[in-house]
């Protein structure tokens, strides 16, 4: 028995004097624990979009390279075929390069889109304004004039070259008899471009209350040049030739008054 006990620890002992001087580092026992490596997955590549090959085509001008800047923009209208400023570009990068007739088809290409586009804004702009004005205009059916002439102000403020916003303002002026203020913007609105019959009619109504009768009369005038049948117009002229006490011109017109009437 005693045999056997000193043979285990003789084992034991030249056990572990193997394992502390291993020179082959063999493992005898597999005490480690099992490493997992995580493999990353590829990142997709990002695609360039219609704006990055715009962007590189832009470089490509500032360094003169306009070959390059041609194909990126050629890229760009590629992916975005209305991409109105890069038909501009590249216009300006072929006219560079030498290439004329490429370089004046793509400017007339160019200025079609970008008038397709501003005519399509200025439709949106329009319809948010009217529906604005539409808004305000409820007030006035109300009579809330002020609250009526706050929110047509900041119209005004917002949409400054649409004269619509100053001829609803200048209507509730003139409802509520601020004539000065009345004729200040149907003024403005005749100078954004709306030269419509009844602006020039509102306009004329203003400078009679105001008793500019003289450019009344040239208003009134006009007027009746356009339509020569509206009896309104004969009416307040008479009115104005009678102010200014031209007689014979008032007698004139109320002949005229009576022959359409």
């Amino acid at each position: 028995m005693k045999k056997i006990i000193l043979l285990i620890l003789l084992l034991c002992v030249g056990i572990y004097l193997f394992d502390l001087y291993n020179p082959f580092d063999i493992k005898l026992f597999n005490d480690e624990k099992e490493v997992v490596v995580e493999t990353k997955k590829p990142v997709a590549k990002k695609s360039l979009t219609a704006k990055d090959f715009f962007l590189k085509g832009k470089e490509n001008l500032k360094s003169n390279n306009y070959k390059m800047a041609i194909l990126n923009f050629s890229r760009t209208l590629e992916l975005d075929p209305n991409y109105v400023e890069a038909y501009q570009e590249r216009a300006l990068a072929k006219d560079k390069s030498g290439d004329f007739e490429g370089s004046k088809k793509d400017y007339e290409q160019y200025i079609i889109l970008l008038e397709q586009r501003n005519k399509k804004e200025n439709n949106e702009v329009q319809k948010e304004l009217l529906n604005l004005i539409e808004n305000a205009n409820k007030k006035v059916n109300t009579k809330q004039y002020d609250e009526a002439i706050v929110e047509l102000s900041d119209i005004i403020y917002s949409y400054p070259k649409h004269p619509d916003g100053y001829i609803a303002r200048a209507d509730i002026y003139f409802i509520t008899k601020k004539y000065k203020q009345a004729f200040d913007d149907y003024q403005k609105a005749l100078s954004l471009g709306n030269n419509t019959f009844v602006l020039y009619l509102k306009l004329a109504n203003t400078k009679y209350e105001l008793g500019l009768y003289k450019d009344a009369i040239r208003d009134y005038l006009y007027i009746l040049n356009q339509n020569s049948n509206y009896e309104y117009a004969y009416y307040k002229l008479i009115g104005a030739y009678i102010f200014t006490e031209d007689f014979n011109n008032a007698l004139k017109i109320l002949n005229s008054y009576i022959n359409i009437s």
